[in-house]
């Protein structure tokens, strides 16, 4: 795994999702070229981390074996209710796209994660994806408050009235940013995915190799 810089991510999430104007050292040009870099690491890690994880995640049948996580991220971004109430109110005449003023952002969430197909049959897929998710918004300290989660999802989950089965559990920076550490994360992660999956184990939509599949890595 690659060393994190947690600061130069933090500037970086923060020029993507808050307002940039008058943010000072945010947008100085150092931070600007060092923030997506440590990004591209973040997203190696991911993958590394994935593949550590892969043989207890992944069923063991051959068919299974045979195929890679998908390494992805998100952004979610926090919103002030007033402020964009008023960007609604004045741009309700053009159409259905609403634009968010600087005003309203608030920072957000940034995920990296990793997607396993995990069973089940061809209509009746089943997933499992998992990572860390990073918090950023204004007047805090500037850390990332970094977190570790795991969610099952599958077809029919919200037809059948299946709750949410996210699982999600604080960690410190520390860890993710020393190579030297990464067991300390593979075990974070392995324990939000648990969870996640024996919750799962029990929903009436999930097929009978499904389950199987959720059992082992409850089991390990």
């Amino acid at each position: 795994m690659q060393p994190l810089n947690e600061d130069h991510l933090y500037r970086f999430f923060h020029r993507i999702l808050k307002p940039w104007r008058h943010a000072g050292r945010i947008n100085s040009k150092d931070a600007l070229s060092e923030g997506p870099a440590q990004f591209q690491a973040l997203l190696s890690n991911m993958r590394l981390l994935a593949a550590d994880l892969s043989n207890k995640v992944r069923p063991r049948e051959a068919s299974a074996r045979n195929r890679a996580p998908t390494i992805d991220f998100q952004l979610d971004p926090y919103f002030g209710a007033e402020a964009l109430k008023r960007d609604i109110e004045v741009q309700s005449d053009d159409g259905d796209d609403i634009y968010a003023s600087e005003k309203a952002r608030r920072g957000g969430r940034v995920f990296v994660y990793a997607m396993h197909s995990i069973g089940g049959e061809a209509k009746k897929w089943l997933y499992i994806e998992y990572g860390i998710g990073f918090d950023v918004r204004p007047g805090r300290h500037r850390t990332l408050s970094p977190s570790v989660f795991a969610q099952v999802y599958g077809q029919g989950f919200i037809s059948a009235g299946v709750k949410d089965l996210y699982r999600e559990k604080p960690i410190r920076f520390s860890p993710l940013a020393k190579p030297d550490r990464r067991g300390e994360v593979l075990r974070a992660l392995l324990l939000v995915i648990r969870r996640s999956a024996k919750s799962a184990s029990s929903l009436r939509v999930i097929t009978r190799q499904g389950r199987a599949a959720l059992l082992q890595i409850v089991k390990g």
